[in-house]
């Protein structure tokens, strides 16, 4: 697992669990399988751009502002 990919998944998770959602429930908000989304967030996937727009808009954030929030 890279770096990148945990500091990724972390934040999402961050953000999903600030909103006090499940991972079934944001899969139903961004139409994923809660299972991908769990192996994203532990780092175990990379996810494509697409599918990274995708969650993070479920979020109401670009993928710009969600880049922005990793720390250097």
């Amino acid at each position: 697992m890279s770096e990148l990919n945990a500091q990724i998944g972390q934040l999402l998770k961050d953000l999903r669990e600030e909103r006090g959602w499940s991972l079934c429930e944001l899969g139903l908000v961004v139409g994923m399988n809660k299972s991908y989304l769990g192996d994203i967030e532990l780092g175990k996937r990379n996810p494509s751009i697409n599918s990274l727009e995708k969650i993070v808009a479920g979020y109401d954030l670009t993928v710009k502002e969600f880049f922005a929030k990793i720390p250097d």
